[in-house]
């Protein structure tokens, strides 16, 4: 899954079987995982999307957009801007 510290992260992984081609001669399955946050009123969506890589989205696309959602709330906490606005009611 996807964890960043102080921020809701809202995701979907995905795991595609593939089959066995010249460019993926095993067959591996393809794997993403999509997240957006805050999960409540989303800024920012990320998406990692690995072709032939064997694994299932979580354990290999996950850490991934764990990376991509850390960077963007580090901007975001060093431009001073909030990454945890709520929706409006």
């Amino acid at each position: 899954g996807v964890y960043v510290e102080g921020l809701q992260v809202a995701g979907k992984t995905g795991t595609a079987e593939a089959p066995t081609t010249k460019e993926n001669p095993l067959g591996l399955n393809h794997t993403w995982f999509v997240a957006w946050a805050p999960a409540d009123h989303p800024q920012v969506v990320a998406l990692a999307f690995f072709e032939g890589s064997g694994g299932y989205g979580g354990e290999v696309a996950g850490p991934v957009v764990s990376e991509m959602l850390r960077a963007w709330k580090e901007s975001q906490d060093r431009r001073g801007v909030s990454s945890q606005q709520q929706a409006s009611p």
